[in-house]
């Protein structure tokens, strides 16, 4: 139904596009508009690998819910190394990239291009229905694409910091921003898969709090980066 279609389309774009334009505003020296779409674009598509890869997986393989927590971890790796590998391939190398901020502009962009893709494959589940597009995009909005909004800045902001340094320290602080990013990615679908039987811990308490602290450091990120000079 063409008519459902386009909600997918525009509410699991809308979330995403929401936080592209507030992150932006944070650039001192604002980033050609055209490189900018590309690597949202660079992130959507990479996103459409990741979903029919990891949908491979999980046909391909009879996970016991034993195993269930390690997959879901590993996916949370293998989803952040495609926006590293979209970043290098696209970013890294161009012109305009060139100054330490950058790196968290251009890796914010490729991840919430990531999550509008994750979002379009979640709006197309259900039957139509425009409470559900509305109310789906909000809970995205605080949730998920804000989680892939946050990785890409904690990958930004360690590339970001080692912008003029040479290239073995340049190595170890993508690795280790690549780590973190991922390892935040990795607890947040644990917790997002968990039960939790305590009626005083709630996953939505958990989630939300943890999300802001993280929003909170990468305000800061972006701070420490404009001080950074050549």
């Amino acid at each position: 139904m063409l008519i459902n279609l386009f909600f997918s389309l525009f509410f699991s774009l809308l979330p995403a596009l929401i936080w592209l334009f507030f992150y932006l505003k944070k650039d001192p020296h604002p980033e050609p508009k055209k490189k900018i779409f590309l690597a949202f674009l660079s992130g959507y598509l990479i996103a459409f690998f990741a979903f029919f890869a990891e949908s491979f997986l999980v046909f391909s393989f009879s996970l016991s819910f034993s195993y269930f927590p390690l997959f879901i971890i590993l996916l949370a790796f293998f989803e952040e190394s495609l926006k590293l590998f979209v970043f290098k391939r696209t970013i890294e190398k161009d012109k305009d990239y060139d100054e330490p901020v950058d790196a968290m502009i251009y890796l914010i962009s490729i991840s919430l291009g990531f999550s509008a893709t994750e979002n379009l494959f979640d709006f197309l589940k259900p039957n139509f229905h425009y409470f559900y597009f509305f109310q789906n995009a909000y809970s995205r909005f605080f949730s998920s694409v804000f989680l892939h909004g946050l990785t890409g800045a904690i990958l930004g902001f360690f590339i970001g910091l080692s912008f003029y340094k040479d290239e073995k320290i340049k190595k170890r602080m993508t690795f280790l921003g690549f780590s973190l990013a991922s390892l935040f990615h990795a607890l947040y679908n644990l917790v997002i898969f968990k039960d939790f039987d305590n009626i005083f811990i709630d996953k939505i308490v958990i989630v939300f709090s943890s999300l802001t602290l993280v929003f909170l450091f990468v305000i800061f990120g972006f701070q420490k980066l404009k001080k950074i000079k050549k």
